[in-house]
């Protein structure tokens, strides 16, 4: 379900990068923030109008997290996978730096959670012994945003500081768990428990809606 707007974004980002290498009022630039590494392609429509296509990505591992409780040690791993892609059209009032941006993004970011498990996990306060256990908190795949920032990545002058600072409304996060049980008989109530535990994590998430965008970075006009 989430890949065909990821194709729709990566195309328009390749039209828009295609149709104005071609053109003057095109810059492109390079940036870090909470998106994590991207690149956009900016293209002027007029003196006060630009539209940038971007891409943004970067992994992170937090490895050997190590928690302790009545269900014994339990060593758990999680991998931070950012990735966006999106459309964004700028608006700069007086046709200088500072510009007002709206867009929608397909945002594929989630966490991957897996735990080595040496003793039994409870689940609606019941043991259970399992061989594999995994998990994933991901978003939904089409966030509008929302922000303001200063550059032109299209003005005269060959190099810009360009910022960034915004929302993305990424909707309630949902999570997934599954795990294994070592006794195949107990597979079908350990299924029921994780369920039961699924709609409590989701529910306790719904107060997540927004992300916070900001971005430092360096544009290049050509």
């Amino acid at each position: 379900m989430r890949k065909s707007p990821l194709v729709i974004f990566t195309i328009l980002s390749l039209l828009i990068v295609s149709q104005a290498a071609f053109a003057e009022g095109f810059g492109v630039t390079g940036k870090i923030g909470t998106l994590g590494i991207g690149a956009d392609a900016t293209y002027s429509i007029s003196p006060k109008l630009n539209v940038r296509g971007n891409i943004n990505g970067f992994n992170y591992s937090f490895s050997d997290i190590e928690t302790s409780g009545t269900t014994g040690a339990q060593d758990f791993g999680v991998d931070l996978e950012l990735f966006s892609l999106g459309a964004v059209l700028d608006y700069h009032p007086n046709a200088g730096r500072f510009r007002l941006s709206g867009g929608l993004y397909n945002n594929q970011t989630k966490a991957v959670l897996d735990a080595d498990i040496t003793q039994s996990i409870d689940f609606a306060g019941v043991g259970y012994t399992v061989s594999d256990f995994e998990g994933e908190v991901g978003f939904s795949s089409l966030a509008p945003y929302l922000g303001i920032g200063l550059g032109d990545a299209t003005s005269e002058g060959k190099v810009h500081f360009a910022m960034d600072i915004g929302v993305m409304m990424v909707g309630s996060p949902e999570a997934e768990l599954t795990a294994t049980a070592s006794n195949p008989l107990l597979q079908i109530l350990l299924d029921a428990a994780i369920a039961a535990e699924i709609e409590e994590q989701n529910e306790d998430l719904d107060v997540i809606s927004i992300y916070p965008v900001v971005s430092l970075g360096i544009s290049v006009a050509f």
